[in-house]
């Protein structure tokens, strides 16, 4: 088993792998098994783990500063709140809560696009201002 740095450089990031050559008997030939097991981090030069689920999330001190959307549901609305159906108004009241939670999160997402949009149109402004005629950004 060996490690390898693999560069890409369509994006310049250098990722890093651990190779185990396995004998295929069915090609007569040894074969590299590759897994990523992260990335460098190019400016302290250090592994950065890329797990099952992806690189690791940023922690923070204030709840309400997370880059995580709350999970999607996956049982209905009076499932996961332990109501069994019985009482309409609550399981309404439920309802409500959930669809104010959601538009919330759509709201937040909105602001994100919003900024994300208006930075895209700078950038392209500004390489508009220092290309020369006749190209496009």
């Amino acid at each position: 088993m060996r490690i390898e740095k693999i560069i890409n450089k369509k994006y310049g990031v250098t990722y890093i792998y651990e190779v185990e050559d396995v004998y295929d008997p069915e090609k007569k030939r040894t074969v590299a098994k590759r897994k990523c097991i992260g990335k460098l981090d190019p400016k302290t030069n250090e592994l950065v783990p890329m797990g099952k689920r992806g690189r690791p999330r940023k922690q923070t001190d204030d709840p309400q500063q997370t880059d995580t959307a709350p999970a999607p549901a996956e049982a209905p609305v009076a499932e996961r709140t332990g109501d069994t159906g019985t009482d309409p108004e609550a399981e309404l009241a439920a309802l409500q809560a959930e669809m104010a939670r959601l538009q919330a999160e759509t709201d937040r997402l909105q602001k994100v696009l919003d900024q994300i949009f208006g930075a895209v149109s700078d950038f392209r402004r500004e390489m508009e201002e220092v290309l020369p005629d006749g190209e496009k950004p």
